[in-house]
């Protein structure tokens, strides 16, 4: 997924701003994970696993909020720089 995703390096704004947006669907995708994982360890009642896979969804958190940010802040300075 991730070849399909970052073809090769990209110049300017516009190759950031499709950068940020990629990492965002690879942030949403990793969460979506860690929460089937999640409901493995459930299922397992492996409590260590449980464990991380209710931590590292927060920081997931944190890094989605963070390029949602970027996006909103990068985006207008785009358009209005065409």
């Amino acid at each position: 997924m991730l070849s399909a995703l970052f073809a090769g390096p990209r110049k300017g704004s516009a190759g950031l701003l499709n950068d940020l947006l990629e990492l965002a669907l690879l942030a949403g995708e990793a969460q979506a994970l860690w929460a089937l994982a999640g409901q493995g360890a459930h299922a397992l009642r492996d409590d260590a696993l449980l464990a991380i896979c209710t931590t590292l969804p927060s920081q997931i958190d944190r890094q989605k909020i963070w390029l949602e940010t970027m996006l909103k802040s990068l985006a207008p300075q785009l358009f209005i720089a065409r």
